[in-house]
């Protein structure tokens, strides 16, 4: 598994760089630019697509049946990718809160509740994007997932500007924000593992 996760690795610093810049961009204009929530989940939700991006340099150079050589198992192959995902758009989530803090210091003070409130949603739309994509992407083949990746990210950026704007979490109790923040954390890492195990039957089915 170490082997596959370096791999993965050296893929996305060579062939991924426009995406590590992009999330570089949104970063500085989430300082300096108001409407700071859509720069916030912009980049959380790119960096989810990695997994994707990497999946479809396998396929261009052949990866998928060079693999079939090795000693690693389809299971093995497809949690790298799920791994991949969780290493860097956990990465990233923890930077953007940190821009997130600091912009908030150096505004009109620190809000923890509104840092909680942006936390979560990007955290919940971040996980929603490769729980929905990657079981496609590996039934089906990640270009053909292209059309949906752009639906997708659409989508949830707007579903992240609405919740935004209507001060997500905010209304609650704090026990029953308390209550809201933990069921929903659960309930996503739970599609998260069973996205992970479905992606895991398409490929075992897959035939190349």
């Amino acid at each position: 598994m170490k082997g596959l996760l370096r791999k993965d690795i050296y893929m996305a610093a060579k062939y991924c760089r426009a995406v590590f810049g992009m999330v570089a961009v949104f970063l500085l204009l989430m300082i300096f630019v108001d409407g700071s929530l859509l720069f916030l989940t912009y980049p959380v939700l790119l960096s989810r697509m990695l997994p994707v991006a990497l999946l479809s340099l396998d396929t261009h150079f052949k990866w998928e049946q060079y693999s079939g050589t090795l000693p690693y198992t389809r299971a093995q192959l497809v949690s790298a990718k799920y791994l991949m995902g969780l290493i860097f758009g956990g990465g990233v989530l923890l930077v953007c809160l940190a821009v997130l803090a600091l912009r908030q210091i150096l505004g009109d003070g620190f809000d923890l509740n509104a840092f909680l409130g942006a936390g979560l949603l990007c955290f919940v739309l971040g996980m929603a994007a490769p729980v929905f994509l990657l079981p496609l992407a590996f039934k089906f083949g990640p270009e053909k997932g292209r059309l949906l990746f752009i639906v997708l990210i659409a989508s949830l950026c707007g579903a992240g500007a609405a919740l935004g704007q209507a001060d997500f979490l905010s209304g609650l109790a704090i026990g029953n924000r308390t209550l809201v923040a933990l069921v929903t954390v659960g309930v996503t890492l739970v599609l998260y593992l069973l996205s992970w195990r479905l992606s895991i039957y398409f490929y075992q089915k897959k035939e190349f």
